[in-house]
């Protein structure tokens, strides 16, 4: 990425192949493998934006204006076309929007204290809307594959997980809670969904730990993944596309790279598993990690081949790291 200053917002796209970046000048869409930018939008038609979300590779993409010199309002969503190169959709709410997901068949538009379900794209019509608990990080992730499962912030309770399965069919009355997920004592600060909706990754606001939950419940409890004993802010989350593997950012300029189905790959401490030690001693530590240059805090993500993991930074720098799951390095 040649554009270093001004970005304000990076998102992967639902298979990590592409990633937007919304900029004080526009906003760009770049193809991971190999690294080129596919489409550009400049400040004189679209203002800054504060966020982009692609529809998978389509020519679809959900923008919402930000930055000094926004053209269009924080409370709009609008719904580009990159065939026709103008804004199609407009919908507007009544505060400023602080993320936006999408699927096939929905718009999801998330609030302070609400999230709001759309019907989308041909004709977008409102089918839900859901109280959380304040939301600044506009935390809400759906699912790209054809379960149709949506996870925020519990509004009853800090730390849970609000679950709800939607029905095929495109009315407001199919739809039904799953479960309320217990993921943390703190408040929550990510969350992550695998493709096929069977697995959720939820960190805290402390950041030392990743937990791993089974979205359908269980007997078994989530698996439990250490970042490091210091508080970090987490910013980035992705699990492999196989699931077999999971990836984490912090502001401390790391990425660490999880062992999901062979569990054994992890490392795990060498204390003593006895008093005040023994919640670290439990915790798997990870089978790799790496520091970014500059310690600039990224988006990550494993290239096609679990072989291989994607940094790109909030600075507008680029890397690409290789490691073995044999060696852990």
């Amino acid at each position: 990425m040649s554009h270093s200053r001004g970005i304000l917002n990076i998102r992967f796209n639902q298979d990590q192949g592409c990633f937007t970046c919304g900029l004080e000048s526009g906003f760009r869409v770049y193809n991971v493998h190999p690294l080129t930018e596919k489409t550009r939008q400049d400040f004189d038609e679209v203002g800054g934006v504060s966020h982009v979300e692609m529809l998978h590779r389509s020519n679809i993409l959900a923008v919402v204006g930000g930055g000094h010199s926004p053209k269009y309002p924080d409370r709009n969503v609008m719904i580009w076309d990159d065939i026709r190169k103008k804004m199609i959709y407009e919908v507007t709410f009544h505060s400023p929007v602080l993320s936006i997901r999408l699927r096939k068949d929905k718009l999801i538009v998330v609030l302070y204290e609400e999230i709001s379900v759309f019907k989308f794209p041909d004709p977008i019509e409102h089918l839900h809307s859901y109280k959380t608990q304040p939301n600044p990080r506009g935390l809400c992730e759906v699912t790209s594959g054809s379960k149709q499962i949506l996870l925020y912030p519990y509004d009853q309770m800090v730390g849970k997980l609000q679950v709800y399965e939607f029905d095929s069919a495109d009315t407001a009355s199919k739809e039904r809670i799953r479960r309320v997920i217990v993921a943390h004592d703190g408040a929550i600060a990510y969350i992550a969904v695998n493709h096929d909706g069977t697995k959720v990754a939820t960190a805290s606001v402390k950041g030392t730990l990743i937990r791993v939950h089974r979205i359908a419940g269980g007997d078994t409890g989530p698996l439990e993944l250490r970042r490091g004993t210091d508080p970090a802010v987490i910013q980035c989350i992705n699990f492999s596309q196989d699931s077999s593997l999971l990836c984490v950012s912090s502001d401390k300029g790391t990425v660490h790279i999880f062992a999901l189905n062979n569990l054994h790959l992890n490392k795990r401490s060498k204390l003593p598993q006895v008093g005040l030690f023994g919640a670290y001693v439990e915790s798997l530590w990870g089978l790799s990690q790496f520091t970014i240059p500059n310690e600039s805090p990224c988006l990550c993500a494993f290239g096609p081949d679990n072989k291989s993991i994607v940094a790109i930074c909030m600075d507008g720098s680029f890397y690409r790291y290789l490691f073995t799951t044999e060696q852990g390095q």
